[in-house]
């Protein structure tokens, strides 16, 4: 078969849902002997870092490139009168592979495998605001209902889809994410840090970090600094009014985005990972802070018990900054425990590659 993947998110974007696309583009072109892999990407401006992805990709197949900005491929993509000017882009291959909602047109008439990460504009629409969040729900949802095979990442998702997508289980196949190779333990040294990793919105519930963090003893927050990598997404101003609370407010570090070098130097020499998230489609920084040998303090909520299993101490309940407070301090307080979790962790993390995460999607293509 002559596969078309829309790959635009692994070259304009960094987070989540591009790290997916990159690694499953490589991943498939690279097991599948019996498919041909080509890429679409679209974009507005090219820059040095689009050049630099493109090459990337066309080490794996052929890069078409499109320019189009991405409101009006968003807006044009649910229209089906705009079969008229797009569909050529589709017509000559027998699959087309949308690694998330937005990049399913309407108006394709080749089957399509489609991956939903979460649906967490449908739980929590106050977050992005109605408007925004309605939006995204209802194209989430057209997409759902167009393709013809739905790749869930977790069973978190494959419910969700069931509860408010009212898509059938027989369309919904749950296929794991996998965390690069490139994340693995080190030999460095420790460091007296906390870390946490994410975007700053509201779903990661940094502020509940940040209070349980003043709530350790003194000379404990003296000792170690709480580091947090991310770039700033939105609603992220609560954030920075709990910081202003804080009596130590030196010893929390924003870094902002960091490379994936500097990230794995983090993970391995943090004295512990917390990752207290409200919701998650899948959860990859815990993945990859326990491939990194890094102990694990996260919530028992949506999908996180999925990727954390018995390697991570559990926060029941999101919001319970003193019991969140409390895992972090017994956790510093215990280099054997450190140890334990380290390597707990690194064994959980084994059971998860792309190398899997490729071959079950393979078969779901070849099914079509």
């Amino acid at each position: 078969m002559k596969i078309l993947i829309d790959a635009s998110r692994a070259v304009i974007e960094n987070a989540g849902i591009a790290r997916y696309t990159r690694n499953i583009c490589a991943n498939l072109a690279a097991q599948d002997k019996n498919n041909q892999y080509d890429f679409l990407v679209t974009f507005a401006r090219l820059d040095k870092e689009k050049i630099r992805q493109i090459n990337n990709l066309s080490k794996y197949g052929k890069v078409i490139v499109r320019r189009i900005p991405g409101n009006f491929k968003e807006f044009l993509w649910q229209k089906k009168w705009a079969k008229i000017f797009f569909n050529h882009w589709y017509k000559n291959y027998d699959l087309f592979f949308a690694p998330s909602f937005l990049e399913l047109p309407q108006f394709i008439d080749i089957p399509a495998i489609l991956t939903i990460h979460d649906l967490t504009t449908f739980r929590f629409p106050e977050q992005r605001g109605q408007e925004v969040s309605q939006r995204l729900s209802r194209v989430a949802q057209s997409a759902c209902q167009k393709a013809t095979q739905v790749i869930a990442i977790s069973e978190q998702t494959k419910n969700d889809l069931i509860k408010f997508c009212q898509i059938p289980k027989s369309k919904i196949s749950v296929i794991l994410l996998a965390a690069e190779s490139k994340f693995h333990h080190k030999k460095l040294p420790k460091e007296n840090f906390i870390l946490s990793v994410g975007t700053l919105e509201p779903r990661k519930n940094v502020p509940t970090l940040i209070k349980a963090y003043a709530l350790l003893p003194e000379k404990v927050q003296k000792k170690y600094q709480l580091k947090i990598v991310g770039g700033v997404g939105w609603n992220e101003s609560n954030i920075f009014i709990t910081i202003k609370k804080l009596k130590n407010k030196g010893q929390v570090d924003f870094l902002g985005y960091v490379s994936d070098k500097k990230l794995i130097q983090l993970y391995n020499q943090a004295s512990v990972f917390v990752y207290p998230s409200i919701f998650e489609g899948f959860g990859l920084p815990v993945l990859e802070a326990m491939q990194c040998g890094a102990p694990v303090i996260t919530t028992c909520v949506s999908s996180l018990p999925e990727v954390g299993g018995m390697a991570v101490k559990y926060l029941d309940k999101s919001g319970d900054s003193q019991k969140l407070s409390q895992l972090i301090k017994n956790m510093l307080a215990s280099q054997k425990l450190q140890q334990q979790m380290s390597q707990a962790g690194i064994a959980q993390a084994k059971k998860f590659s792309w190398q899997k995460t490729a071959s079950k999607t393979i078969a779901i293509l070849d099914l079509l």
